[in-house]
């Protein structure tokens, strides 16, 4: 061992003289490089895929608007517009935080999403800004997760189980001024 030792503080303080020694250092050293030469294409290639597979919620994040012209018929419109306009209004807003807020038929609620792919859910945690959690189960059963999906040209299409049949409806992006 001392010789070894010995060998070694040699080698490192006249490389010139053991020439058998510094073929070896230059195998070891060659095998260092091989190895790190392949731990950074690995990290490499772990950067391209995870950059790849992006947060996509920032395609998301925005405001929208559309109205369900179902909910109050033509007659009643025209008899007040205002009321029909407020009724047939939708606005969703969609945050960062993947929280949003939507206001149907004068009606706010908000919640949580999560995205997939072009696809979204929505879940509903709080109606008129009172939580859902200890309401009735009909409460619950009408605030089922809405399904919504992004279009290419930035609209999305709100699907609601709870609407009963009713057609899905388009919100289009609100470009703020």
């Amino acid at each position: 061992m001392a010789l070894k030792l010995l060998t070694k503080v040699s080698f490192i303080s006249i490389p010139h003289t053991n020439l058998p020694q510094m073929k070896r250092f230059q195998k070891s050293y060659s095998s260092h490089n091989t190895h790190l030469v392949i731990y950074f294409v690995f990290c490499i290639c772990a950067f391209s895929v995870s950059a790849g597979c992006q947060d996509s919620t920032p395609k998301w994040v925005g405001k929208y608007q559309g109205e369900n012209k179902d909910l109050v018929s033509e007659e009643l419109a025209k008899e007040n517009p205002v009321i029909a306009g407020t009724l047939r209004q939708i606005k969703l807003e969609l945050k960062s935080d993947r929280t949003f807020e939507l206001i149907r038929a004068g009606m706010p609620t908000e919640g949580n999403y999560s995205i997939s792919q072009d696809t979204a859910t929505l879940t509903v945690t709080k109606v008129l800004g009172r939580f859902i959690e200890g309401e009735s189960e009909t409460v619950k059963k009408q605030n089922a997760p809405i399904s919504i999906t992004r279009k290419e040209d930035g609209s999305i299409i709100l699907i609601d189980p709870a609407d009963f049949g009713r057609k899905p409806i388009t919100l289009k992006p609100v470009t703020e001024d």
